[in-house]
């Protein structure tokens, strides 16, 4: 099976997973339980940009990266059959743009990147209340931004979004390093430098609706769309 919303450069839709799908999170939780051997048993795994590989903790294999613009170089110019997405519609840095079409083994977004509507949209693909915003929250280059006139909505992050892809592509993903937060909100942005130190206010204010991430994960459990792990 393929999964929806990833087209390669012929704008198809060729990227090839099973059912025994995992995607990686990286809270702090991963080390409380270390399940590393149980990760690699999956025949795919996904992770999310350059969250480490820590074999007893998080396991070694990957067969996809989802990664933003400050990992794409990083990966894509690895010598791996890892499988790399990124960009999308309307990319962050369009000149790059044509460094990645003749890679067999990169990806794109059929959607724009920064794209609440896609999330929206499918959210409801898959019986879901819609609950991110459709407004422009910043321009993060005043003079250049937002390119070619596309505007910059709230979006989120890697792992939702690989998330929301694989349970509207037909698949119930196990969800291995995604904390708990509604039970303990917000806790997994604090201390050890996860998501670069900040706090979820800071995370909010680069254009990301953090409550509403968690939210939707909840309800994913909560309707049996995926394993948490």
């Amino acid at each position: 099976m393929y999964l929806k919303h990833i087209i390669d450069s012929s704008g198809k839709n060729t990227l090839k997973v099973s059912k025994d799908l995992a995607i990686m999170g990286s809270a702090p939780r991963l080390s409380d339980n270390p399940m590393g051997q149980v990760i690699d048993q999956h025949e795919y795994i996904i992770r999310c940009n350059a969250a480490p590989l820590i074999p007893h903790v998080s396991g070694y294999r990957t067969s996809i990266r989802f990664v933003n613009d400050s990992n794409y170089d990083k990966f894509v110019s690895l010598e791996t059959k890892i499988n790399v997405v990124g960009f999308g519609k309307c990319a962050y840095h369009p000149p790059r743009r044509e460094a990645w079409l003749p890679k067999d083994n990169v990806y794109s977004f059929d959607h724009f990147k920064g794209d609440s509507i896609w999330a929206n949209k499918t959210l409801e693909s898959i019986g879901l209340e819609t609950r991110f915003s459709e407004k422009i929250m910043k321009y993060v280059h005043q003079a250049d931004w937002p390119p070619d006139g596309c505007p910059y909505r709230v979006h989120p992050r890697m792992g939702l979004r690989a998330i929301l892809i694989a349970v509207d592509s037909g698949i119930k993903p196990t969800l291995y390093g995604f904390d708990d937060v509604m039970d303990e909100k917000y806790a997994h942005f604090w201390g050890g430098g996860h998501s670069h130190g900040l706090g979820w206010e800071e995370i909010n204010a680069q254009g990301h609706e953090i409550e509403s991430e968690m939210r939707i994960i909840k309800e994913l459990r909560d309707k049996d769309l995926v394993t948490w792990v």
